[in-house]
């Protein structure tokens, strides 16, 4: 069985269920066996259609396992995203335990943590970026640019050697950070054109998408 580490689910009629320890896409009129995904690789799922189920199987287990599920229209705009609440809740407390962790396994730990995020920010992007080639040429090249320095981000990431966290704290949380400025200005730029996004905030947010 082949490693699948982002499931793109682009046809319509189609149905995501769980079965052992792997993801599996049929189709739901004939049952034909379309896609599986081992759980043990898979980093994202994007649901790309309209007309697809899941079964509430398959999301406990990405939920479990810290999978995002994504879920954009058929001209690649975001619209939700499913991500554990356990994760999400306790994202603060998690990271700083992790970087706290002590010696070359954490270190490795750590890195491997923001490889994962920075990649799955970048793979996105590109998703998402196909869908405007033809109707918006200067939005696809910005994009495809903006996704093209978040990954390289990940190499940046993987150079750092110490022997803990604490050797490279500030350079990965930087790494990361400038990774995340990227992604959100081209997540605001293919937002932009359709409605009045001012951008990524944390704090005092009342737009839809921060609030």
């Amino acid at each position: 069985m082949p490693i699948v580490k982002h499931l793109i689910v682009e046809e319509f009629g189609t149905f995501v269920g769980k079965h052992s320890e792997r993801l599996q896409v049929e189709r739901i009129k004939t049952g034909e066996k379309l896609v599986q995904a081992p759980l043990l690789h898979l980093e994202t799922v994007l649901i790309a259609t309209r007309g697809t189920s899941l079964s509430s199987d398959a999301v406990a287990a990405c939920a479990d396992r810290g999978i995002p599920i994504h879920f954009v229209s058929s001209r690649g705009q975001p619209y939700a995203s499913l991500y554990s609440a356990g994760l999400t809740g306790t994202v603060e407390t998690r990271r700083a335990q992790l970087l706290a962790t002590t010696g070359v396994k954490g270190l490795e730990l750590a890195k491997a943590v923001a490889i994962g995020k920075i990649r799955n920010q970048a793979n996105l992007l590109k998703y998402m970026a196909k869908y405007r080639k033809e109707k918006d040429p200067a939005l696809f090249d910005e994009v495809r640019l903006l996704a093209s320095e978040v990954a390289d981000h990940e190499e940046e990431v993987r150079r750092l050697a110490g022997d803990a966290v604490a050797a490279v704290r500030f350079e990965l949380l930087s790494a990361e950070g400038r990774a995340a400025q990227k992604y959100w200005r081209a997540i605001g730029a293919l937002l932009l054109a359709e409605m009045d996004w001012p951008g990524r905030r944390t704090q005092g947010a009342t737009d839809p998408l921060n609030s």
